[in-house]
């Protein structure tokens, strides 16, 4: 778990989503949390095409992704149980399983462009319960003029850590009121 993620843990209870969980890291911490009672990691492992989505995670091939699936799966269901269930499949195509009110938070980690952060906002919001949180990861940029005509902001890290950032622009532009610690984004339903 990256530390900056350690400020979100207060908002996490009862049962959520988190999106993006690659390694299990954050899943960890979420299910360390003795009040979370059940989490949904929703995560496609899936090779996609630079186009459409532009990441260095996608220099790994499927085999690999494959491989990672099977390992976070038997880590975090050796240590958690049936408190943990894997949806692998897209934000997009995972949402539709759960009913609208019925999630106490979820937690946005899975693809940080613009067009797919503001997507995860509308889709997910209406799935948590008036009081319940929307949280997330990777808000790289705090001024609107940073960001592309694509409403990105490109961070590399190493030659094959690298990605497009749209997190804080899709936070703007999603109207609800929100909070910012360090990297980490909370709304308040």
């Amino acid at each position: 778990m990256k530390e900056d993620q350690r400020s979100t843990l207060k908002y996490v209870s009862g049962t959520g989503v988190e999106i993006g969980t690659w390694e299990g890291d954050f899943s960890e911490g979420i299910l360390g949390v003795p009040s979370v009672t059940k989490l949904y990691c929703v995560d496609p492992y899936k090779h996609f095409d630079n186009e459409e989505y532009p990441d260095g995670m996608n220099d790994l091939s499927q085999d690999q992704f494959d491989d990672k699936f099977v390992l976070t799966v038997g880590k975090l269901v050796s240590k958690f149980g049936n408190r943990v269930e894997f949806v692998r499949k897209t934000s997009y195509d995972a949402v539709g399983q759960f009913a609208d009110e019925s999630l106490d938070f979820v937690y946005i980690d899975g693809n940080h462009d613009y067009k797919y952060v503001l997507q995860d906002l509308t889709i997910w919001y209406p799935k948590i319960k008036p009081g319940g949180y929307l949280c997330g990861d990777d808000v790289y940029s705090r001024s609107l003029d940073e960001h592309d005509k694509n409403g990105n902001v490109k961070r590399v890290w190493s030659s094959n850590c690298w990605g497009y950032y749209g997190t804080y622009k899709a936070l703007v532009d999603f109207g609800k009121p929100f909070e910012l610690d360090d990297t980490q984004f909370v709304i308040k339903k």
